[in-house]
């Protein structure tokens, strides 16, 4: 913790905790607490189809289940890719739910497509190998054309072009919603996002934009009634379109589609998703 005004109350709030203080900490250390905790939580790099450890110890603490969750990523790294326009500029994050259907954010194909919701080859691509240091073996893929797109959740499917699927198996979607402090990861492509989030940039992400990262955290909130789950992962503009993935059992539970700043982050939920699915199935 910093040698700050605000560390230090984040560091009485610890204290108060361990010590079993029959008061706890004060709202100011409570509060100087999440700070800190939403500012420095880790988003590791995958490598070969795996994240990485985690650089400081406390965080193996504070999510036990990451050890077993690293075994679980092989299985369906690749099938979390970045959304590419023509040139390779990055848009977002897509994820399969099939061997040709990729699932995004509306706001994600409004970015490729200009706003008009139709595609055709060539306009974009996906990259599902994009990771640091770690040259792909394959090409970009073509996003063909837009299945669908919803009305009123921010989520759409895109057709894409044949992918050689050895090693690579598409997501399955939870059949129920999570529960309030789920242990969850954000899997997607953050890019630069120093305007909005200035302070927590350097210390997480350094200068490594748009690869493949696994950012864990909490559901925090779930408000059925607008389909949305709430997270606290942490997570910058091209993760818009990353599943979010339930820690103990690598399936879906939310998509990932924005948030605010050290307030919360705001999902599609599992149940509207799988139902938006099966229509267009």
């Amino acid at each position: 913790l910093p040698d700050t005004p605000q560390g230090k109350l984040a560091k009485s709030a610890l204290e108060k905790f361990k010590t079993g203080d029959a008061d706890g900490p004060t709202p100011p250390e409570l509060a100087a607490l999440e700070f800190l905790i939403r500012l420095v939580r880790p988003a590791p790099l995958f490598r070969n189809g795996t994240p990485e450890d985690f650089a400081v110890p406390e965080f193996t603490t504070a999510f036990p289940d990451w050890s077993s969750f690293q075994k679980l990523t092989r299985r369906w790294a690749y099938a979390v890719g970045r959304i590419d326009r023509v040139g390779g500029d990055p848009a977002g994050t897509g994820f399969l739910v099939a061997p040709t259907l990729l699932v995004t954010n509306n706001h994600v194909l409004d970015a490729v497509s200009f706003g008009v919701r139709k595609l055709a080859k060539g306009q974009a691509t996906v990259r599902f190998q994009w990771e640091f240091e770690c040259p792909p073996t394959e090409q970009p893929v073509d996003i063909l054309r837009v299945v669908r797109a919803h009305d009123t959740l921010d989520a759409c499917m895109l057709e894409i072009a044949p992918v050689d699927m050895t090693g690579r198996k598409p997501f399955v979607l939870a059949t129920s919603l999570p529960e309030v402090f789920t242990e969850i990861v954000a899997v997607g492509y953050p890019f630069d996002d120093a305007l909005r989030n200035p302070l927590f940039i350097p210390e997480i992400f350094g200068n490594k934009f748009g690869v493949k990262r696994g950012a864990p955290g909490y559901v925090t909130g779930i408000e059925p009634k607008s389909s949305s789950i709430y997270h606290d992962c942490s997570t910058l503009g091209g993760n818009s379109g990353s599943p979010l993935v339930a820690m103990t059992t690598g399936i879906v539970v939310g998509l990932h589609k924005g948030g605010g700043f050290l307030w919360r982050n705001e999902s599609v939920d599992c149940s509207a998703l799988r139902e938006f699915i099966a229509q267009v199935n």
